[in-house]
């Protein structure tokens, strides 16, 4: 057709300096134009201008892509038609910038019960969670989702999606979360040169809402914040992290006790997911050594890293006493002054 015709010119000049960043798709029946950009920011907007441009200047040419052409995605593409996922459908805005799908086109990761209209056709599968494509009320296509449909309560739990592509040609598989993973570990080996205890996957901020997961040198600890991640992708997970990191185990534990609870997620004790796990790693931060039980209850995986910063001004604090006159209320028994501590356990006691 001559839509058809020109879209494909158009594209193909554009191709020639990007293929390996940008994939389109056209649909003749539809009038429709699917572009996916995977790649760099200026490269994106060079794309979507001239992708406005030529749907501008053609009616009925429709183009269909992601609510920021901006952020990287990765995956592979696959026709709409053969999506074998249903729709998660928004309301009507009740005005320019409120209601329905208009924090999805702020960059908003998640979606609030009050702003669907099909909660309760979803929940007629019979699944507590389920991927959908989103789709606004006018049926503009606005990505993939991770939908928790538990019923807690009168009404259900009041994030019901999590957004995990603005796209709905990406597969979701173990591929896609790889390439998240190598994002965030190039992102933590810039902040940590030289270490390999570091927060690792910290839910939204990495583009995998509703997990987090730590790392201990050969030894992960994966959590799950959010119901509808450890039901719908929690293998492919797995999988992707044994495949970038290749860790000696991966534990899986549950200490987000009160995200859990409002996600209508059952608490239960650690357990080895992946891999053998001794009881205990062991971690050097410095002049402080811990160990520690990743299956052990009763204690946060987080904490660790959490006051990485205050152990810092204690050690600063400590050089300074061991090297000057101490007060007597700094001094042991025999008079000798105070020493850094070289084993501390998780809870704090020197081990010493």
């Amino acid at each position: 057709s001559k839509h058809g015709a020109l879209s494909l010119n158009v594209f193909a000049s554009l191709t020639s300096a990007i293929s390996p960043h940008l994939l389109v798709q056209y649909n003749a029946a539809s009038s429709t134009i699917r572009y996916h950009i995977d790649f760099i920011p200026d490269d994106a907007t060079h794309v979507m201008m001239m992708c406005t441009a030529l749907t501008g200047a053609r009616n009925g040419l429709k183009l269909c892509g992601g609510r920021s052409a901006r952020r990287a995605m990765g995956g592979q593409l696959r026709p709409r038609e053969q999506s074998p996922r249903p729709i998660l459908r928004m309301l009507p805005r009740t005005g320019k910038a409120k209601g329905g799908d208009a924090r999805l086109q702020q960059q908003m990761p998640w979606i609030f019960r009050n702003e669907v209209s099909n909660v309760e056709e979803l929940r007629v599968l019979g699944r507590t969670a389920v991927l959908a494509d989103v789709e606004s009320s006018d049926g503009v296509e606005l990505g993939v989702a991770m939908c928790n449909l538990a019923k807690g309560g009168s009404t259900g739990v009041n994030i019901v999606g999590r957004m995990l592509s603005d796209n709905v040609t990406t597969e979701i598989n173990s591929d896609f979360f790889a390439l998240r993973i190598r994002r965030a570990l190039e992102h933590r080996e810039r902040l940590f040169p030289g270490s390999g205890h570091y927060r690792l996957i910290n839910g939204e901020g990495d583009f995998i809402p509703g997990v987090i997961c730590d790392r201990y040198e050969d030894v992960l600890c994966l959590q799950f914040t959010a119901l509808a991640a450890e039901i719908l992708i929690r293998e492919a997970l797995l999988d992707a992290l044994e495949a970038v990191l290749s860790p000696r185990a991966i534990i899986v534990r549950y200490d987000v006790r009160d995200d859990r609870t409002l996600e209508s997620a059952a608490i239960r004790v650690p357990e080895v997911a992946r891999g053998s796990y001794d009881g205990h790693v062991e971690i050097v931060d410095g002049d402080f050594v811990f160990q520690a039980d990743l299956l052990a209850e009763g204690w946060s995986s987080g904490a660790y890293f959490a006051e990485r910063h205050l152990r810092t001004l204690v050690v600063g604090e400590l050089d300074e006493l061991g090297g000057r006159a101490t007060p007597a209320a700094c001094r042991g028994p025999t008079g000798s002054t105070v020493t850094k501590p070289k084993v501390l356990s998780f809870f704090g006691e020197s081990l010493e």
